[in-house]
């Protein structure tokens, strides 16, 4: 069993960010969106910063428009693609704090 998944590390600041991208797949799906702290100075890793919001797919292109928001500093955006079985194409993605 696994779990496939993106993840782009770098320093996001509290506030709002807006994700767009476009997205079909070899079948129907589900990919979730989020940020993530990978670490914390405490040591847990892997806390969740914000909530991560579900967006389904098809066959067909579609474009997601999403808004996601932080309220602490964390170091990690996460894109899910869970127990997903097929192929993926992701095209224009942009994450751009509001």
């Amino acid at each position: 069993e696994s779990s496939s998944q993106v993840a782009i590390d770098g320093d996001f600041v509290p506030g709002n960010y807006t994700l767009t991208y476009k997205i079909k797949g070899s079948t129907d799906g589900i990919i979730q969106q989020g940020f993530q702290h990978f670490y914390t100075r405490d040591g847990d890793k892997y806390k969740d910063a914000s909530k991560f919001k579900d967006e389904s797919f098809t066959t067909n292109w579609n474009d997601n428009v999403v808004t996601l928001t932080i309220d602490k500093p964390c170091n990690r955006f996460l894109l899910n693609f869970g127990k997903y079985e097929g192929t993926i194409y992701i095209d224009d993605l942009r994450l751009v704090k509001n």
